[in-house]
């Protein structure tokens, strides 16, 4: 990596388990690439729900390509599904008042994955 590169990102390594992570927000981007299929989907939800406020609003989570987050459509957007490209959500759709999701429509397919359309359409 070209070392004027380097000086603008900040590397961290976190355990995703723990209670509260050692970052700060707001980041443009995480990747969290190939390590969320190793958990169940209500451990996801929860590790994917504090993402959300250490990302900007426009904010963008790079997963791997086995990865599929349709449970999580209140929080994130798929953007492109190789690699799995999402983008946060807007704060107005993360939850209303009696506590409940508000859902967007569910992406039933990822594009590209045999379903006629390309990545981003």
């Amino acid at each position: 990596m070209r070392p004027e590169l380097k000086r603008l990102i900040t590397f961290r390594r976190i355990n995703l388990l723990d209670a509260v992570w050692p970052v700060q927000g707001p980041l443009d981007v995480i990747f969290c690439r190939n390590v969320m299929i190793y958990f169940d989907k209500p451990t996801q939800y929860g590790i994917l729900k504090k993402f959300v406020p250490l990302l900007r609003d426009d904010g963008l989570l790079f997963a791997g390509h086995s990865e599929n987050f349709l449970h999580a459509a209140d929080l994130f957007v798929l953007l492109a599904g190789r690699p799995v490209l999402v983008r946060r959500t807007r704060p107005e759709q993360h939850g209303q008042p009696d506590g409940t999701a508000q859902r967007r429509t569910p992406v039933t397919s990822f594009p590209g994955k045999g379903d006629g359309r390309k990545a981003g359409q």
